[in-house]
């Protein structure tokens, strides 16, 4: 079998950030799958999986996370719904800064 790896040309990001990493709820963050996090000034990259991003917003949909301020949940549910429709495949991508 064999795994081509293909050069990104281009990435481009919203003006306005989804959500805040360190500052979101633990079970949020345990949803995504951080690449290149850590990588010396604290930004890299984190995915999270489209059919992972529908259990997610449907969490967030039930309540489902203890202790999350109705706010922060309101917050990333409309831009987590937001970003679904814009996924381009199976995966939605977040660069982090």
């Amino acid at each position: 079998m064999s795994i081509r790896a293909y050069l990104v040309t281009n990435i481009e990001t919203n003006d306005d950030p989804s959500f805040n990493v360190w500052h979101s709820h633990e079970e949020v963050k345990k949803r995504f799958t951080y690449l290149s996090y850590e990588n010396g000034d604290g930004g890299g990259y984190c995915e999270i999986a489209t059919e992972d991003m529908l259990k997610l917003i449907a969490d967030l949909k039930a309540k489902k996370f203890e202790g999350m301020e109705e706010e922060e949940r309101e917050s990333l549910l409309k831009n987590f719904v937001q970003d679904f429709r814009m996924a381009p495949c199976g995966f939605i991508l977040y660069q982090c800064s």
